[in-house]
């Protein structure tokens, strides 16, 4: 089979598998508290309302933007969310294919290997949730395989003494990918940083081997590179600046986020504990990560292009390792930017070892099953075990919105409030007012921004203040959890004051656990309470 035609039905290939891994995820369609937010906003841009306006949230607009495109493309239906971030992921795929084959332009099974590897690790870690994480990854790695993609080229130019043709096109391809990333999350900026040092090292090679500085060249490449990825956030800027609503696009993107920077210290013990829960979870990445030295030293391949292509994935993996720090919080779903270069120096490994003289294929294959056994284990066979279940319960024992529990309260709902009411979802997931036709008498739909001292100080918001606010539009249910303990924090005081003489208990859910092992949180037993106001 020619390579052109392998090529076409990689992509394919990766868009099946990809949707048959996450295919019992569409089945329970349970939204993490960030996706439940990106949600909401979209929602709201949907209905006409500017970003950070009726739904407040401290992330660039780059992933509301995404959630909105899902849900017109495919659909106002939260399964849409679902497949846009399987089609991200399929695309990401791909783009490791196609930049493994640049690691080792005679070894095509290395990309291959990375991307089935990155579509099963993403069903861990928080991988199943669509985050940012899966959003921004086809953007940056695209970008890479543009820049390795370049650099191969003016590799073989160089050693075949052809004249080197000048590629700003590219460059700025380059930086508008990264830029577009940057859009989704701003970690994205320290790949883009890694895009400049791997083209200063580059350059540094060329000017030992000619001794001669092309000044006017370095600064016309730069300027093409900084001038790609600085237009989206041009682009955005002046959007908000037309809209008259520039201050809340500062507010939301900048000044919210070095506040929760700046008011958190790094935290030793926060980061090994997050690091061992990576390590144990994702053992066969993080142990290829630490033998590849060990094979470069004692291997005797003496490929200088492929141990140079290493060596700008270990820049690349060091910078991205800088933006998992950066936020200093460590939750799991944040090592998901490392999850394409630890695939990539993984599938290097594998392949370099299975393909190593003296073992034959019937060996090749038991090796390969081996290694791929434990993430076969550990990701996949949670979300088998979770569709199967899932299908079993709303199919055959016709259990309606089983597992899903804010769909289970929200359904009560229906019925009982319409689109000029107001509901209040205290302290349970935000998710009820997307599935709820009634309105939210707060821009802060995530109660954390309210009760959390930390995330109060990100928001700017007085919390007093807030809840005086939200009942006076007199929401015509509070939904909140069963409190277990007397909750002494301000928001909860105010809150009870605010219910004393206004509300009546309705309703009270109490769900058991349901074994659904992909959340992030645990929240089972839990016992949901639904307040009426007294008219």
């Amino acid at each position: 089979m020619k390579i052109k035609n392998f090529h076409t039905l990689v992509f394919p290939f990766f868009v099946i598998f990809v949707f048959f891994l996450r295919f019992p995820s569409f089945l329970q369609p349970i939204m993490s508290n960030d996706e439940s937010l990106y949600l909401l906003m979209a929602k709201s841009m949907l209905e006409g309302h500017a970003p950070y306006t009726a739904v407040w949230d401290n992330k660039p607009i780059g992933i509301y933007i995404i959630y909105c495109l899902a849900l017109l493309i495919f659909g106002n239906s939260v399964t849409s969310l679902f497949i846009a971030g399987a089609i991200a992921i399929a695309t990401t795929c791909y783009f490791l294919y196609l930049l493994g084959s640049k690691i080792n332009e005679n070894n095509r099974s290395i990309g291959l290997l990375t991307g089935i590897l990155y579509a099963i690790f993403t069903l861990g870690s928080g991988g199943i949730f669509t985050n940012t994480e899966i959003f921004f990854a086809p953007f940056a790695v695209s970008g890479f395989y543009l820049l390795f993609s370049r650099l191969n080229e003016l590799n073989k130019l160089n050693e075949s003494n052809k004249p080197i043709t000048k590629s700003l096109l590219r460059l700025f391809a380059i930086g508008l990918l990264m830029g577009i990333g940057f859009q989704i999350k701003q970690v994205v900026l320290f790949e883009f940083i890694a895009v400049l040092l791997i083209l200063g090292i580059y350059r540094y090679r060329q000017f030992s081997i000619t001794g001669r500085i092309p000044f006017g060249e370095i600064i016309q490449n730069n300027v093409v590179l900084i001038c790609g990825f600085i237009l989206p956030f041009l682009t955005t800027s002046l959007y908000f600046v037309i809209s008259g609503h520039f201050n809340d696009y500062v507010h939301a993107n900048f000044s919210a986020n070095l506040a929760r920077v700046s008011g958190e210290s790094f935290s030793l013990g926060n980061f090994a504990t997050g690091f061992i829960i990576q390590f144990k979870s994702n053992l066969l990445l993080w142990a290829s990560l630490a033998l590849i030295p060990f094979y470069l030293i004692t291997s005797k391949d003496n490929n200088t292009l492929e141990k140079r292509n290493l060596t700008y994935l270990f820049i690349w993996l060091a910078m991205a390792f800088l933006g998992v720090c950066a936020p200093k919080s460590f939750y799991v779903h944040y090592f998901i930017q490392l999850f394409p270069i630890l695939c990539l120096l993984c599938s290097y490994l594998i392949a370099k070892t299975i393909q190593s003289e003296g073992i034959d294929i019937a060996k090749k294959l038991i090796i390969l099953i081996l290694i791929i056994a434990q993430p076969l284990f550990v990701n996949v066979y949670p979300a088998f075990k979770v569709g199967v279940q899932t299908a079993y319960q709303q199919t055959i024992k016709k259990v309606d919105n089983w597992g899903n529990n804010a769909a289970t309260v929200a359904a009560y709902l229906q019925g009982k409030v319409n689109h000029n009411d107001y509901i209040y979802v205290a302290d349970y997931e935000s998710i009820i007012y997307y599935y709820v036709p009634a309105k939210a008498p707060t821009k802060y739909v995530f109660f954390d921004f309210l009760l959390v001292p930390k995330l109060i100080s990100v928001a700017g918001v007085d919390t007093v203040q807030e809840l005086d606010s939200i009942f006076r539009k007199q929401p015509k249910y509070i939904v909140r959890l069963k409190p277990q303990t007397t909750q002494e924090q301000e928001y909860y005081i105010e809150l009870d004051k605010h219910m004393k003489n206004s509300y009546a208990l309705e309703k009270e859910f109490n769900f058991e656990d349901n074994l659904y092992e992909l959340t992030l949180t645990k929240e089972n037993p839990v016992s949901v309470q639904l307040y009426k106001l007294n008219v």
